[in-house]
């Protein structure tokens, strides 16, 4: 990074990997308690254990897509990278999910997969903005002429 870059108040990209994967992990941690406690109370001891593997999938598969965001540089790889990370984000809880349902997992019983769905969307709502703001910091390489 510049002094230009400084100046403009741009982070450093490692920076502002950590500051996204602490702000997602935030709400993370406020989200899953409260959708846990509707899965608590319609399910007991297992829909919290369903709660607590929703979130950990789910937070699991949004920091992987921020990884990979990080590294994109310039429009044409960023949205290549938030397309590769909508592998993560989605395909992670996804996969998880459906073969905790199939399974028959006492955890598919406690409500795993609607709790799922409901952080895939707060992390997506979370994560849009910040992998935007991703590609925004990671400017073309400069071509030397």
């Amino acid at each position: 990074m510049n002094r230009d870059d400084r100046n403009r108040g741009l982070a450093s990209p490692g920076k502002l990997l950590l500051r996204n994967s602490l702000y997602l992990t935030g709400v993370i941690v406020l989200a899953a308690p409260l959708l846990g406690l509707w899965l608590g109370s319609a399910h007991g001891a297992i829909g919290w254990q369903a709660a607590g593997v929703a979130a950990l999938v789910c937070w699991s598969g949004s920091i992987l897509a921020l990884l990979v965001a990080s590294f994109a540089k310039g429009p044409n790889r960023a949205l290549l990278a938030i397309l590769a990370g909508m592998v993560f984000r989605m395909g992670l809880p996804l996969v998880v999910g459906t073969v905790l349902t199939q399974r028959g997992s006492p955890l598919a019983a406690g409500g795993v997969f609607p709790m799922m769905l409901a952080l895939y969307f707060v992390t997506l709502l979370v994560e849009t903005p910040l992998v935007l703001g991703l590609a925004r910091q990671n400017p073309l390489p400069k071509e030397v002429s």
